[in-house]
C-alpha cells in the first residue's frame, strides 16, 4: 500500500520519468519496503506516458550467483541471463560476448526503449557487485552520448538499498533515495484505506476507529504491514499494541546489529516526542546501515523504527497521538453543546447566568466548564427536557475524560472512548430533534467528517 499514498506514488512517478527520458536510475530503498509493487507501478506510470513495463530481475539469479560462486563478471553477462523479451524479432546476439559499447548500440538500433529493473545486487560477491556497479556507470555514459529527445535502447533501473555506496549520481544516472517522503497525510489515507472494509455503524465499530488512529499514527511511519496488523488485531490496550510490537521482525534484526535495548533510545527519535524538528538524513555510516535494515525509518525524520519503543515511550508516543486526534473532536462536542444551549434557553443565556470575564470564556470554550454549568446551572425546559439535559452532560463529562488524558501526558483507555462514542450518539438524537423543531440551526460537521459521531464504521 506505501506504493499508493500520494507521496508513494510521487516517488514512483519520479522514477519512471527519469528512465522515460532515457536516464538509468539508482533507487535506494530500505530493505522491508516492497520492490514489486513499486515496479508495478512505475510500471503503470510508464505505460501512461506511451513507454514499455519494465522487465524485473532478480540478480540471484544470474550465472554464478548461487552459493559459493564467484558470480557475474559484469553487466553483459547479467543482460544476457535477464532477456526475456519474447515479442522480439532479434535477440541480440550474446554468444558473441560484446562489449558494452557493442551492445548498447545493437539494442538503439532496434529502435525502441526498454527497461531493465535488477534486484539483490548486494546478495552478489562484492567483485561482482564493484564490476556491475562499473558497467552501470558506464551503460549510463552511453546513454547520455546516445540522448536524443526520442531515447532508444536499454535503460537500467538498479534498486539498492541505502548502505550500497558504489554508485555515484550522474547526469545519466539518477539517484532516488526513499528518504523522508511519506508523511501524516499519508497515514491518514492509509488507515482509511486499512478500515474502509468495516461498514458497522455501531458505537463498538466507532469507538475502535477513533481508539487505533492515533495508534496507526504514532507506531506505523511508513510500516503498513504492522498498520494492517493493528487494523487487524483491534487492540483494546496498550499491553496488547505492546504484544504486537514485540513479535515485530525488526525486534530480532535490532539484536543481530546489537542495537542498545535503552527503553528512551527509539523514543528520543521519535517525531511526536522530539519537539517535531525537521528531517535529518542519515550522514553517519551507523544511519545508513540502520536505515538500510528498516530499523531507521524513512518516514520524514531520522527516527528510530517505532517497534523498539519501550512501554514508556510508547506511553507517551500514543498520548501525543491521541491529543491530535482527540481534542479537534473535543472542539467539535463544545461547539455542538454551546449550540445546544442557545437553541434551548436562547443566545442570552451566558450573560444571564455568567459573569464577564473568565467564567463566560471558559464555560464557551472548554468542555468542563461547560460539563458542569449544564449540570450545575441549567434546569430542565419543555424545549431541552431532563433526558435531553441529562444526555448533555453526559456527553460532556465523557469528552471531558478524554480532554483530561491529554492535558496531564496520559493515554486515553479504550473503555473511555467507547464510553465517549456511545455518550455522544446518545446526545446527537437530542440535538437533531431539537435542530429539527427549530427548523434553523445548521447541522455541525461530525467529528472527523464521518459518520453520525466518530465515523469509526468507515
Amino acid at each position: 500500500m506505501i506504493w499508493k499514498t500520494p507521496s508513494g506514488l510521487a516517488f514512483a512517478a519520479s522514477v519512471s520519468s527519469s528512465l522515460s527520458r532515457g536516464k538509468n536510475a539508482v533507487v535506494m530503498l530500505p530493505r522491508p519496503l516492497p520492490v514489486e509493487s513499486l515496479v508495478r507501478t512505475v510500471s503503470r506510470d510508464l505505460k501512461n506516458a506511451g513507454c514499455r513495463a519494465p522487465k524485473l530481475f532478480d540478480l540471484s539469479r544470474a550465472e554464478g550467483a548461487g552459493a559459493g560462486g564467484e558470480g557475474p563478471e559484469g553487466l553483459v553477462p547479467i543482460l544476457r541471463d535477464a532477456w526475456d523479451w519474447e515479442d522480439e524479432g532479434r535477440r541480440p546476439d550474446f554468444g558473441a560476448r560484446p562489449s558494452l559499447p557493442e551492445l548498447f548500440k545493437a539494442l538503439e538500433e532496434d529502435g525502441s526503449l526498454k527497461f531493465l529493473a535488477l534486484t539483490g545486487l548486494e546478495a552478489l560477491p562484492l567483485r561482482s557487485q564493484a564490476a556491475i556497479a562499473a558497467g552501470a556507470s558506464e551503460w549510463a555514459g552511453l546513454s547520455q552520448d546516445a540522448s536524443s529527445p526520442s531515447p532508444r535502447g536499454l535503460r537500467l533501473a538498479l534498486v539498492v538499498s541505502p548502505s550500497f555506496r558504489e554508485m555515484r549520481s550522474e547526469p545519466f544516472l539518477t539517484r532516488h533515495a526513499f528518504w523522508g517522503l511519506i508523511r501524516q497525510s499519508d497515514l491518514e489515507w492509509a488507515f482509511r484505506r486499512r478500515m474502509a472494509s468495516s461498514r458497522a455503524q455501531d458505537s463498538m465499530s466507532q469507538a475502535e476507529y477513533l481508539y487505533m488512529r492515533p495508534m496507526c499514527l504514532a507506531l506505523c511511519s511508513e510500516d503498513f504491514e504492522l498498520m494492517s496488523r493493528i487494523v487487524s488485531a483491534r487492540p483494546k490496550s496498550l499491553e496488547e499494541v505492546e504484544e504486537l510490537l514485540k513479535s515485530h521482525p525488526l525486534r530480532k534484526t535490532a539484536e543481530r546489529l546489537g542495537w542498545p535495548q535503552d527503553a528512551g533510545a527509539a523514543a528520543d527519535r521519535h517525531p511526536l516526542l522530539s519537539g517535531g524538528l525537521p528531517p535529518r538524513k542519515p550522514t553517519s555510516k551507523r544511519d545508513v546501515e540502520l536505515w538500510a535494515e528498516g530499523l531507521l525509518t524513512a518516514g520524514g525524520f531520522s527516527r528510530l523504527h517505532p517497534a523498539l519503543l519501550g512501554k514508556e515511550g510508547l506511553e507517551r508516543a500514543v498520548a501525543s497521538a491521541q491529543r491530535e486526534v482527540f481534542l479537534p473532536a473535543v472542539d467539535h462536542v463544545q461547539s455542538l453543546l454551546v449550540s445546544t444551549v442557545e437553541m434551548a434557553y436562547g443566545p442570552d443565556v451566558w450573560e444571564a447566568n455568567l459573569r464577564e470575564g473568565d467564567s463566560l470564556t471558559h464555560v464557551l470554550t472548554e468542555i468542563s466548564p461547560m460539563a458542569y454549568f449544564i449540570t450545575q446551572t441549567l434546569r430542565a425546559t419543555p424545549r431541552f427536557q431532563y433526558p435531553a439535559k441529562k444526555s448533555a452532560q453526559d456527553c460532556a463529562f465523557s469528552w471531558r475524560q478524554l480532554r483530561h488524558a491529554g492535558a496531564h501526558n496520559k493515554v486515553a483507555t479504550f473503555r473511555e472512548v467507547l464510553s465517549a462514542v456511545e455518550k455522544y450518539n446518545e446526545f446527537r438524537e437530542h440535538y437533531e430533534r431539537m435542530v429539527r423543531l427549530k427548523g434553523s440551526a445548521p447541522a455541525p460537521h461530525c467529528i472527523n467528517g464521518r459518520g453520525r459521531a466518530t465515523g469509526a464504521a468507515r
